[in-house]
């Protein structure tokens, strides 16, 4: 038999640990908001229990490590495409041999 599912809301503790609990009423969540011991809140969802719901602001929490990380990997890739077209153009100016970017870059790569 199932369990009915309920609304939680959790927190993430100035400490680091996570805190959930089950949603009544928008005071809850803004006390919480309002106080200097909650890092971040996190908004009702549904959750059959109180582990399912710990496992829902985990998977959040994932979530939003895997975006942090794409970005900063985004933005090294980035830099290094400038950093190349930098180089290029430094390649270009003073070409005196026959080679190409591509032999040259990697040349001074390794």
């Amino acid at each position: 038999m199932s369990e009915k599912k309920n609304l939680w809301w959790g927190y993430r503790h100035v400490s680091g640990s996570l805190q959930v609990k089950r949603y009544f009423v928008p005071l809850d969540i803004q006390d919480a908001e309002d106080s200097g011991f909650c890092e971040e809140v996190y908004p009702p969802f549904e959750a059959n229990n109180r582990e399912e719901a710990i496992a829902h602001i985990k998977g959040i929490i994932r979530d939003q490590k895997d975006a942090v990380k794409a970005k900063d990997e985004s933005k090294k890739k980035l830099q290094e495409i400038k950093d190349k077209e930098v180089l290029r153009s430094v390649f270009e100016a003073g070409q005196k041999n026959s080679c190409t970017f591509d032999e040259w870059y990697n040349e001074q790569s390794h």
